[in-house]
């Protein structure tokens, strides 16, 4: 099994990452960025400014940590030269900080990201906005990997933020075979906005993507990916086109054999077993609210 599972990772190297942003779109690129990786010595008090606002950051390399130390990043927010809220946090190995417009009103946000480490985890990106009196704060929590990408998909003025719905993480397969979903959300008055029906493109295009490496994998290798059969379905449930013809798909080609996600919690303990993989799926997608409790696509979904 192992090298089929080395086989369906490389099929799906950048296929919900780079991939997104091909040729035609691109990434909208800060004005202003500093990074802090495994080679970047301590510092303190380096600052990034562009017009109004600015960030002062210091850092603590993590091999410098004290065992009283919780914290080895803090960051000073700006706004005119004046200093408004300190934040603290703690970087494992990466951190960013970069000034960039993210809504198309004249005025950078103060975007900050740190990666706290562990295997395949986590980085949570924070955009600090200018409010006019403050700066107000919204963030992703801590995905995985590094996190979330942004590009304005549609020439705005508005970043969209690419994030992968978590949930999916180890559901039904392990680390290798997850390829989560892929979700947007832009950023509107320092609020994130689920916006993911407005590029069904791309959402598109994910689910053919998916749909053919499983297939490659599943002829080449002879591996069944009952994880990466989950999200197409569950992206054929956003598009909400010919998602009957995705479900028997699933049913004409997921492994029976397979017991990963058949549990059922309740307040995490375990109360029972789903029958088949199926089933478990159409329970997981409603309470996800990809599915109604018809089983039918959400028409107006808001991720859980």
């Amino acid at each position: 099994m192992k090298p089929s599972l080395q086989s369906l990772r490389s099929w799906c190297v950048g296929l919900l990452g780079v991939s997104l942003w091909g040729a035609t779109v691109s990434p909208v690129h800060a004005e202003a960025i500093l990074r802090v990786n495994s080679d970047t010595s301590s510092f303190e008090n380096l600052e990034l400014t562009n017009d109004d606002v600015g960030v002062r950051v210091s850092y603590i390399h993590y091999r410098e940590l004290q065992e009283s130390d919780d914290n080895n990043v803090s960051y000073q927010l700006i706004y005119q030269g004046e200093d408004h809220d300190l934040i603290e946090t703690y970087a494992w190995v990466f951190a960013e900080f970069a000034l960039q417009d993210l809504d198309g009103d004249g005025v950078d946000e103060v975007i900050a990201r740190n990666y706290s480490g562990g295997a395949h985890c986590c980085t949570n990106t924070t955009i600090h906005r200018w409010t006019g009196e403050a700066f107000s704060t919204v963030e992703t929590g801590y995905l995985d990997g590094l996190g979330a990408n942004w590009a304005d998909l549609n020439d705005d003025g508005h970043v969209e933020l690419a994030i992968h719905h978590q949930a999916f993480l180890y559901k039904f397969g392990s680390y290798a075979e997850s390829f989560p979903p892929i979700t947007f959300f832009t950023y509107r008055d320092g609020e994130l906005v689920d916006t993911t029906r407005q590029f069904p493109e791309l959402i598109r295009d994910q689910a053919k993507q998916m749909r053919s490496t499983f297939l490659k994998v599943q002829a080449e290798d002879g591996y069944v990916s009952n994880s990466l059969l989950a999200s197409y379905v569950a992206q054929q449930a956003v598009l909400n086109e010919d998602f009957d013809a995705a479900w028997q798909f699933m049913l004409d080609n997921y492994d029976p054999d397979a017991t990963w996600g058949l549990e059922i919690y309740r307040d995490s303990e375990q109360v029972g077993t789903h029958p088949d993989f199926p089933t478990a799926l159409q329970a997981f997608l409603v309470e996800a609210r990809y599915l109604g409790e018809d089983g039918l696509p959400i028409r107006d979904r808001t991720p859980g």
